[in-house]
């Protein structure tokens, strides 16, 4: 069990394989908490994977099955440029100052029943102080319109 207090809620009582999201890099463990006061994006940055426009590429279809399985099973989703990366590894570190990508934002308004709010991770962000990204969203986006569409922007 997780026993820290955030953003004045207790959360004493959460089992702590409730934080501890792994399976596409996004949240290592549960000290970094953060996540919760984390900024979201409202839309994609130019070269986010989920836009539809052309201005990405370079991930492999294994890595974009990977990350929308990730997000339809409530992890949460980094932009790309507000992570570190340490080494040749690919693999980007949250810090504090890393924002939840605005392309899975708008994707996943787009193809998951319930949208972002869906989402256990997001919808823990908009609990704890992001309320006005429901607002902000912008639903003109180019970004991939179905699970499907993204999945096969992939590299083969």
């Amino acid at each position: 069990m997780w026993s820290e207090c955030v953003g004045g809620v207790c959360w004493r009582s959460v089992p702590s394989f409730l934080f501890n999201w792994s399976s596409c890099g996004t949240i290592k463990s549960v000290d970094t908490y953060q996540v919760f006061v984390n900024k979201i994006m409202c839309s994609p940055c130019e070269h986010c994977p989920f836009r539809n426009d052309g201005s990405f590429s370079g991930l492999t279809q294994d890595r974009t099955r990977e990350i929308a399985h990730s997000l339809m099973a409530d992890e949460g989703f980094y932009c790309h440029e507000t992570v570190e990366y340490e080494d040749e590894s690919n693999k980007g570190k949250v810090t504090n100052e890393s924002k939840l990508c605005g392309g899975s934002v708008v994707w996943l308004e787009k193809v998951r029943r319930g949208g972002v709010m869906a989402n256990f991770a997001y919808r823990i962000a908009v609990m704890f102080g992001h309320k006005e990204i429901l607002q902000k969203i912008d639903l003109n986006s180019p970004v991939y319109d179905s699970f499907e569409e993204f999945i096969d922007s992939g590299l083969d």
